[in-house]
This record gives structure tokens, C-alpha cells and sequence, in this order.
């Protein structure tokens, strides 16, 4: 667990800036042949872990394990607790079989973490960092706290559009809506590891390439809301290019200037 810690200490100190420091790519704590394609000053807004863990949330949406087994390769060890992270959350977007591939191929290059390395919660139970400083957590059952975790994250990300999202959903189907919050954000979205900042920016780059636009439009507002620059967020539809497609790329801008449109008759 030593090594996680470590990681969780290094992201954290490095997101904690909402920009990359004017360090020349050639000089970054880590390198991916990915970076040729993005411009310098594209590159000083993102530092390079959260960027290759945004690469690992395409290549999943993607299907493509190579690239997935590339972005894991270039990797320190330590930063692959995290990295796995953005795999796992791409369940959420993008569904059960490309997850299991994306891991099966990790495992088969023995590019996994340790077990020892791994946070995992059926075993440690919810960890609920600051979403229940208010409530004694003695009487919730550990399936109340996921739920309420979900629903502490599911409002920071939406903020004011969060109950107007939630009923709508609710709907829908009265059972999607509670996966949603208590599977969705409740038992993945809200995991340690990853912040929430890192976690909405994998969120677009996954949902980027799958002509998805409501969803997309919904995952950039809630980066703006849990602290990503505007600059960042594009920078993320920026990448889908190479990461996707030259016509998705298409399709994303298309969508970046109406969401631009949308934020300026505000």
C-alpha cells in the first residue's frame, strides 16, 4: 500500500496546479510517444500522468489494447494504480467486455499493479473522505454509504443541473437512476486514486470518440465544475485525432462550439 500512497501523494501534487509548469516535454517526469502530436503550448496545461491517464481512458473506449499496453509501458510503477483507475472507470462509459480486454491484456504483459498495491473496497470498505463529515457513519451500512458517496460526487459534477439530471434519469427507469448513483458514482466514479478533476477529464476523453454528444456536453460541464480550465477541457477534444479518428475530431469540435455557444447566451 506504501506504493499507493505515493501515487496518490505525487498526482495530487501535481494537479494541484491548473496549469503544467513551462518544463519542455523532453525534461517531463515521463514520456509517451503520444506527446509528438500535441502542441507545446497544449502540453504546459496538463501534466504528463494525468494526460497518458486520459490517452488510457481513449484507448479503452477505443478497444485498443495496444495502445493501452503502450501507455502502461511508459508509465513508473507507481503510477499504474492510478492509471488502472482510469481503465475501471471506463466501465461506466463504455461497458463491461472492453474493460475486461483492456485488463486481460495488462495482465497478460504483466503490466498490472500488485495486488498489495490495489485499492479495493470490498475488502477496506467505503472510503468516504469528506462526503459524510456531517452524518455518524456508525449507523449506515456499507451499501448507504456508497449511495450517499454517489450522490456527493453525482452534485459536484452537475451542481445545480444535479437534481434536474437525476429526475429526468429517474424517468427513464426508476432503477437507472439508482444505478447511477449507487454504482456509477457511488462505487466507481467517486473511488480514491484519481481526483475528481483527473476523473472528468478521463470521462471526456473516453466518451469522445463515440458520437455520444448530450453525455460529452454533460462530462465537459462537470469538468468546468470541479475545478478543470476551459483551456484544459479542450485541450482533452483535442486529442481525439490521433487518439480516435480525424472524423471524430470533426464531430467533437462540432459539439466544443456548441457548448461554447451554449456558456456565452448564459
Amino acid at each position: 500500500m506504501l506504493l499507493t500512497f505515493a501515487a496518490m501523494f505525487v498526482t495530487k501534487k501535481l494537479c494541484s496546479s491548473s496549469s503544467y509548469s513551462t518544463i519542455a516535454k523532453r525534461q517531463a517526469e515521463v514520456s509517451h510517444p503520444l506527446f509528438v502530436h500535441i502542441k507545446d503550448e497544449e502540453f504546459r496545461l496538463i501534466d504528463p500522468f494525468t494526460r497518458i491517464y486520459t490517452f488510457v481512458a481513449s484507448h479503452t473506449s477505443q478497444g485498443n489494447l495496444s495502445g493501452i499496453k503502450e501507455d502502461f509501458q511508459v508509465l513508473p510503477y507507481q503510477n499504474r494504480t492510478s492509471a488502472l483507475e482510469a481503465v475501471l472507470q471506463s466501465l461506466v462509459f463504455v461497458g463491461l467486455p472492453k474493460v475486461l480486454n483492456a485488463c486481460a491484456t495488462l495482465q497478460q504483459a504483466n503490466l498490472l499493479p500488485r495486488k498489495e498495491d490495489l485499492l479495493v473496497e470490498t475488502e477496506v470498505g467505503c472510503q468516504l473522505g469528506d462526503s459524510l463529515s456531517s452524518v455518524d457513519v456508525s449507523k449506515l451500512s456499507e451499501s448507504d454509504k456508497f449511495t450517499i458517496r454517489g450522490h456527493d460526487v453525482f452534485s459536484k459534477v452537475y451542481s445545480s443541473a444535479a437534481e434536474k439530471l437525476s429526475n429526468r434519469i429517474r424517468a427513464f427507469h426508476p432503477d437507472l437512476e439508482s444505478w447511477v448513483m449507487d454504482f456509477g458514482y457511488g462505487r466507481i466514479l467517486s473511488r480514491p486514486l484519481l481526483s475528481l478533476y483527473q476523473r472528468e477529464l478521463c470521462a471526456i476523453a473516453a466518451l469522445a470518440g463515440q458520437s455520444v454528444a448530450p453525455q460529452l456536453i454533460s462530462h465537459l460541464r462537470g469538468a468546468l465544475q470541479v475545478g478543470a480550465s476551459k483551456e484544459q477541457v479542450h485541450s482533452i477534444l483535442k486529442q481525439t485525432h490521433f487518439l480516435f479518428s480525424p472524423q471524430a475530431q470533426e464531430e467533437v469540435d462540432a459539439v466544443w462550439m456548441t457548448f461554447e455557444r451554449s456558456r456565452a447566451a448564459l
